[in-house]
């Protein structure tokens, strides 16, 4: 009787196929990684948007907008709406004090005729800054609401105001690469403008 032999692996061909594996495993793993912080930076960049959303209906409906809690944060519970942020913590929001609803008791028309101009209460106006790209886009914002990113630290020009105290931010059309990822919305005083005319008020806000 022949006997039958199962030929097996040799240590060189496991050798061989373990290389491969983990060759695979690290050109896989980057791009997963990837994918899945793309994923989260586009959640983060809809949640922003969103909290910009409610703070316009919030005016709308109570005749002004809500301060910032301590720190800048933004007033998540008072406006119904989660906006914790996907990399953790809270968004940050910065509004010139002349369209908050403490100032405008209330009253959408009141909001509608707050003059385009510093706070108030004597801090410069909240400024929306596009010097890097195009400086004639730079101009006062009634407020902004933005989220410091995966690295969780405000970046840029983004420092809330008591930090820097200069309540200058960066604009959202700035790009974002290695060293800077946060996400910005401003809403513009032309932008009050175009609501308020939406509801049959006149404001002072110039109109693009």
């Amino acid at each position: 009787m022949t006997e039958k032999h199962t030929k097996g692996f040799t240590l060189i061909e496991l050798a061989v196929v373990l290389l491969i594996i983990g060759f695979l495993i690290n050109l896989i793993l980057p791009m997963a990684r990837n994918l899945m912080n793309m994923g989260k930076q586009s959640g983060e960049k809809l949640l922003v948007q969103q909290a910009k959303v409610s703070l316009m209906n919030y005016a709308k409906r109570f005749g002004g907008f809500p301060e910032p809690l301590p720190g800048n944060k933004f007033p998540a519970q008072l406006l119904g709406y989660d906006a914790t942020s996907v990399f953790g913590g809270s968004l940050f929001y910065d509004i010139n004090s002349a369209y908050t609803i403490t100032t405008t008791g209330g009253n959408f028309e009141n909001l509608c005729k707050a003059p385009i101009t510093d706070s108030p209460a004597g801090l410069p106006g909240v400024w929306s800054d596009n010097s890097y790209s195009n400086p004639s886009l730079s101009g006062p914002a009634i407020f902004v609401v933005f989220s410091a990113g995966a690295d969780r630290v405000a970046s840029g020009q983004n420092t809330p105001v008591g930090t820097a105290g200069d309540r200058r931010y960066e604009n959202s059309a700035k790009t974002q690469d290695t060293q800077y990822d946060d996400i910005v919305e401003n809403y513009s005083p032309s932008n009050l403008c175009q609501l308020c005319m939406q509801t049959g008020f006149a404001c002072h806000a110039p109109v693009p």
